[in-house]
């Protein structure tokens, strides 16, 4: 996407109450993009990865004003996440409002927010609507967040982790070669960060399951939308498939089925194909959190079976690996000693 010339980036003014949608990807959050933004006022758009990745790139000094040096990297990791590309005369000024410490992190994340709003509501008139980020990451950095956006409401959405991590391996190309027990230790640290923040913000988080969002739609909608104080209007909500498509970006051909399919549950086509082994190492890692929140474990017996013989034999092998590296390094100096004397 271009940056839109006619817009001026000094006279940039966006609502301070915005809502940001997180969670563990592939557990509805595009779906519960969409459904929220079929109602009156709320506008959303593609997933930024500003706090998250961006901001990696991004250097401040004691006064959070973004260093100048740094902006033509951020400029580039801008249009490889988002696809968002400035004019030149846009970067000369950013670079300008640098060299004047007039430019922080908010201000430049509001700079790459503002176009895909300004297409939607096509022009100014933004001080009466809703902006909705969805970027599953920025689960990590809900408080950097709340510090920037007191006012703003969180959403957090959960799914059965044995769907959601076999989602993930087949459905995200550069995520298919990620071993299940990184996934599931990912998605239990979710978990933890959710029970903390509902503990630290408990009037700005809100918690939902992918599975009462797509078995009762309505209901949970309803529910979600008297939290975030919207007056919610049903018959809207069969339109997300066409709304989805304004935040969708062409290579994240991972989301069509947000764009063409029907809301089901597919958790039970996900879990039959995943294989028992997989399974089996999940539930060992989850099943505490995962009882929690009311899903079922599957394979019980042969689950404490597994537990007895297949981890502990993992945690041998392992203690013999660094065992032979630390006797390789034990040797290595030994015979460096001997030929030096």
């Amino acid at each position: 996407m271009e940056f839109n010339k006619r817009i001026n980036i000094d006279k940039i003014e966006l609502p301070q109450d915005p809502i940001f949608l997180v969670g563990f990807p592939r557990s509805g959050t595009t779906l519960l993009q969409s459904l929220l933004a079929t109602q009156k006022n709320i506008y959303s758009l593609p997933e930024t990865h500003f706090f998250r990745i961006i901001s990696q790139f991004i250097e401040t000094d004691e006064n959070n004003c973004i260093e100048i040096s740094c902006l033509h990297q951020a400029f580039k990791e801008i249009k490889r996440m988002i696809g968002l590309e400035f004019p030149q005369p846009v970067k000369e000024l950013l670079l300008s409002m640098a060299e004047e410490k007039k430019l922080d992190q908010k201000k430049l994340f509001e700079i790459v927010v503002f176009p895909y709003l300004y297409d939607q509501v096509h022009g100014y008139a933004l001080t009466d609507i809703r902006w909705l980020e969805k970027t599953p990451s920025h689960f990590y950095v809900l408080d950097k967040i709340l510090t920037l956006y007191p006012d703003a409401q969180i959403v957090i959405i959960i799914r059965n982790p044995i769907a959601a991590i076999y989602s993930r391996k087949k459905s995200i190309p550069q995520e298919k070669n990620y071993s299940v027990d990184k996934l599931a230790h990912q998605w239990n640290e979710m978990i933890k960060l959710t029970e903390d923040f509902r503990e630290r913000y408990q009037n700005s988080i809100y918690v939902l399951k992918y599975e009462d969002l797509a078995e009762k739609t309505e209901d949970t909608m309803n529910l979600l939308c008297e939290f975030l104080n919207i007056e919610i209007n049903a018959d809207q909500l069969g339109t997300f498939k066409d709304i989805s498509k304004a935040f969708i970006q062409p290579w994240e051909t991972w989301k069509n089925d947000v764009k063409s399919k029907e809301i089901s549950n597919t958790n039970e086509f996900r879990i039959k194909e995943m294989s028992m082994i997989d399974i089996l190492k999940i539930q060992h890692i989850t099943q505490g959190n995962m009882l929690e929140y009311n899903y079922n474990v599957l394979y019980k017996n042969i689950q404490a079976v597994f537990i007895l013989i297949a981890y502990p034999a993992y945690i041998l092998r392992r203690f013999v690996f660094y065992i032979e590296r630390f006797l390789r390094f034990i040797l290595k100096y030994s015979l460096r000693g001997c030929n030096e004397e």
